[in-house]
């Protein structure tokens, strides 16, 4: 006798009425079905000794507890995580997985990417949305050029000119070996494998705009 398998038990965490219903619906079109739905962290909190969770859907801010608290308080009980946040800076993100969040979406993507993220996190692997992927990725570039020389940024911007490296060397009055050492440092102080990539990294960010 075939016995069905038990839907996935989430735990909803959220101070929006709207965005519980929302995820609520989202989840019984998709198998799994609402163990906890709670408007504030201390409800979770409160409730949790009593409560068998498969996983847990959280927010950040609430208006009554602290969301990093629960984070930590779920993570203690072995419960996979996906924070639902529309924060999505570098500082929650970190903060969150550092408490113990397996997965990271922002309010912003699509549904397809927390469903994405409830999948991996299920399969015990981690996640971050695509925008917060960038995000990350955003300030990791903006935090290696800030590690540059004044020298080692006229460089990049003149990469990004379309500039090569002889007409660089001209430019600064340098030699093109003395241009190329730059270059072969700021490389390795952005993490990219060499000069095709540093080229396409300053055109990126220092191409000029066009002016209409």
């Amino acid at each position: 006798m075939r016995m069905d398998r038990k839907p996935v038990r989430v735990l909803l965490a959220d101070d929006h009425p709207a965005v519980r219903q929302g995820l609520a619906l989202l989840l019984a079109h998709n198998g799994m079905e609402v163990g906890v739905d709670a408007a504030s962290a201390e409800a979770v909190l409160a409730r949790l000794p009593s409560v068998e969770i498969d996983l847990a859907i959280v927010d950040l801010s609430f208006e009554h507890g602290d969301g990093f608290r629960l984070i930590a308080a779920l993570h203690a009980r072995s419960i996979p995580i996906v924070v639902y946040s529309m924060h999505e800076d570098r500082g929650h993100v970190e903060r969150a997985l550092a408490r113990g969040a397996d997965g990271y979406v922002g309010k912003r993507e699509d549904t397809g990417c927390l469903l994405l993220g409830l999948t991996e996190v299920l399969g015990g692997r981690s996640y971050v949305s695509p925008r917060i992927a960038r995000a990350l990725d955003e300030v990791s570039d903006a935090a290696a050029v800030s590690r540059c020389s004044e020298r080692e940024i006229e460089i990049l911007q003149l990469l990004g000119k379309g500039e090569g490296n002889s007409a660089i060397a001209e430019t600064l009055g340098l030699s093109v070996r003395t241009v190329e050492t730059y270059c072969a440092r700021v490389a390795e102080k952005l993490g990219l494998p060499g000069m095709r990539e540093l080229r396409q990294f300053a055109i990126r960010e220092y191409r000029p705009s066009e002016e209409n």
